[in-house]
């Protein structure tokens, strides 16, 4: 009996021992920081609200800091949460949540020739625009041309999908990227347009759009110091700074 007892007595502090590795260590913590308690309901998880979309923050963010979080936008009523892609809305369906995917969207713009550009009263870049933007939910699409890169549509296309031959503004698009090659030094002039979708839910999506400064082929954008300094070059490309001036008239 004696033995017995012994025996249960050992088995018992084996048990305890076993346990208590499961009662110990770290908290889990949410991905602000915020201890969370295990059996914790979902519903004490941590959230976020803004007043408008337009305080939201940028998504996915630095690092994808935002990634994942979600955000209650208070004068829509809902929430929105931050997808690799962007920020989606979330419908709160009977058959339940489901992401509102944004549109997706590829699209070209190219200058048709230098010689074809409108410099009149008002100068336009001449281009030829093909688009798709496609709504995965299969809801309606508007399509827009943001010629300033300022996230507001400059130029509304007329279909979600198809081809025109557009006038943007000339100024507000340009780039300008320094070259050397054997001794010899270029600047290098190209414009960048972002294309916007949006579907009937207000979600959108924006893509960016490599375009040429002024020729039909990009690479044909390139001037040397002797096209820099001809009275041509500042009237159509008077957005070229100072600096870029100096740098390609200086002696390599």
């Amino acid at each position: 009996m004696k033995n017995t007892l012994i025996a249960i007595l050992l088995f018992t502090m084996m048990l305890s021992l076993s346990v208590a590795g499961c009662l110990g260590g770290t908290s889990p913590e949410a991905s602000d920081g915020t201890e969370i308690e295990l059996g914790e309901p979902l519903d004490d998880w941590p959230t976020y609200h803004v007043a408008s979309a337009s305080n939201l923050p940028t998504c996915p963010g630095a690092n994808d800091a935002n990634l994942g979080k979600l955000y209650y936008v208070e004068d829509v009523t809902e929430f929105q949460a931050c997808t690799s892609s962007g920020w989606s809305t979330i419908d709160m369906g009977s058959s339940g949540i489901t992401l509102n995917q944004p549109p997706r969207i590829t699209a070209k713009i190219t200058a048709l020739d230098d010689d074809t550009h409108n410099f009149t009263t008002d100068w336009y870049y001449v281009a030829m625009a093909y688009w798709s933007a496609i709504d995965p939910e299969g809801e309606t699409v508007t399509v827009g041309i943001d010629a300033d890169r300022d996230g507001v549509v400059d130029l509304s296309l007329n279909t979600a999908e198809g081809f025109s031959i557009v006038e943007i503004d000339w100024n507000g698009s340009m780039q300008v990227e320094r070259l050397e090659l054997e001794g010899e030094r270029f600047l290098h002039l190209y414009r960048i347009f972002d294309v916007i979708a949006e579907d009937a839910s207000g979600v959108k999506s924006t893509i960016s759009v490599i375009s040429p400064a002024m020729q039909h082929e990009i690479l044909r954008d390139l001037y040397d110091s002797d096209d820099v300094n001809e009275n041509w070059f500042s009237e159509l490309f008077f957005d070229v700074s100072q600096a870029d001036i100096d740098w390609i008239n200086a002696a390599p």
